[in-house]
C-alpha cells in the first residue's frame, strides 16, 4: 500500500459525499418550487449534518496528506506530481471529484438564486401591503380603475 492509496480513498469518499449533497440540493430546489416549507426545513437539517460530515472529511484529508508528507499540497498538485504512483488512477478519481464538486457548486447557485427570487417576491408583497395597494382594482391595461372613476371608490354596504 503506497502513500497515495489513503488519499485516493478520501477522494472517493468526497465524490460520494458531493453526489449525496447534490441530491439533497436537488430536493431543496423541488421544495422551493413547491413552496413546501416543512420539506425545506427537513432538508436544511440534513444540510447541517452534511456540513459536519464535510469537516470530518477535510480533517481526514489533512491527516492523510500529512502522513504522506504532502502537508501544504492540494489534490490537483498530487495528481500533477511526476513522482505519484498510480498517477493515471489518481487523475481519474481527481477529475471525477472535480466534476461532482462543480455539480454541487452549480446546484448551490441555483438554490441561492431561487431563494433570492422568493425573498424578492415576498418583499414586493409586503411593500404592496404596507402601501395599501394589495386590494386595488385594476382595469385590463393595468391602470388603477378606482382612481380613473373620478374619485368614485366601490364600497360594500
Amino acid at each position: 500500500m503506497n502513500k497515495y492509496n489513503k488519499i485516493q480513498s478520501i477522494m472517493e469518499d468526497m465524490i460520494n459525499f458531493f453526489a449525496e449533497f447534490a441530491a439533497i440540493l436537488q430536493s431543496k430546489i423541488e421544495a422551493i418550487n413547491q413552496n413546501d416549507v416543512t420539506k425545506l426545513e427537513d432538508i436544511m437539517k440534513q444540510e447541517q449534518a452534511f456540513s459536519m460530515k464535510v469537516r470530518g472529511l477535510e480533517k481526514s484529508r489533512e491527516a492523510a496528506m500529512a502522513q504522506a508528507g504532502l502537508n501544504a499540497q492540494q489534490f490537483k498538485d498530487i495528481v500533477n506530481s511526476p513522482q505519484s504512483e498510480n498517477e493515471e488512477e489518481l487523475a481519474k478519481v481527481y477529475f471525477l471529484l472535480k466534476e461532482k464538486l462543480d455539480e454541487y457548486t452549480n446546484l448551490s447557485e441555483v438554490v441561492k438564486a431561487q431563494v433570492e427570487l422568493r425573498l424578492h417576491s415576498i418583499k414586493m408583497i409586503l411593500e404592496r401591503l404596507e402601501n395599501n395597494t394589495a386590494n386595488a382594482i385594476y382595469d385590463k391595461s393595468g391602470a388603477d380603475a378606482a382612481k380613473q372613476a373620478d374619485g368614485f371608490k366601490p364600497t360594500k354596504v
